[in-house]
């Protein structure tokens, strides 16, 4: 299990959201990572973090995108992480470590999770876990979907009546092309 090290960094960059300027801007802008493996909408143009982490003998590497709006109150978090080599956890169990991960470096825990077949294009499914998690810093809702080796992770919240629009959107604008 030592995959789910790489939610360290996800959590990580959860703390760190703490820090960021508020942000006013409401037009949404369209982000592709810079490897082409994901795509998806945030309300501004943000950095793309890239690290490489782990022992030697498993090593991988993480993209991270994230932003706070302090004015509406919400975060939105978008992390790639690829693994070297394959994945021989099966994907329900990978994704399942994922979201304990994160709700245990968050010292919350898990409101509510479901197995979903995650659709990337007409007639092309992936494996995904939609989770709720309650937190310190609010509910958070989690989309983790399963490729090969790679995970791709996004997370919004807290949830709030002014910006579950905006929380759907970004869910929504997920983009996975097929390799």
């Amino acid at each position: 299990m030592k995959r789910i090290a790489a939610t360290a960094a996800f959590a990580t960059v959860l703390f760190a959201l703490q820090m960021l300027p508020a942000l006013t801007q409401t037009e949404w802008v369209e982000i592709t990572a810079s490897d082409g493996s994901f795509s998806f909408s945030m309300p501004e143009k943000v950095q793309e973090q890239r690290k490489e982490e782990g022992p030697s003998d498993f090593r991988y590497e993480t993209l991270t995108f994230n932003t706070k709006i302090q004015s509406a109150g919400h975060m939105f978090i978008a992390v790639r992480t690829k693994y070297e080599g394959d994945l021989k956890t099966p994907p329900a169990k990978e994704l399942q470590a994922n979201a304990e991960r994160f709700a245990s470096r968050l010292k919350g825990k898990i409101l509510s999770q479901k197995e979903i077949s995650w659709k990337r294009g007409e007639g092309d499914t992936l494996s995904a876990l939609d989770v709720s998690t309650e937190t310190s810093y609010g509910t958070f809702r989690q989309l983790y979907v399963i490729e090969g080796n790679n995970v791709y992770a996004l997370t919004a919240g807290p949830p709030k009546p002014e910006n579950k629009a905006d929380i759907e959107r970004f869910f929504a604008s997920l983009k996975i092309p097929k390799r």
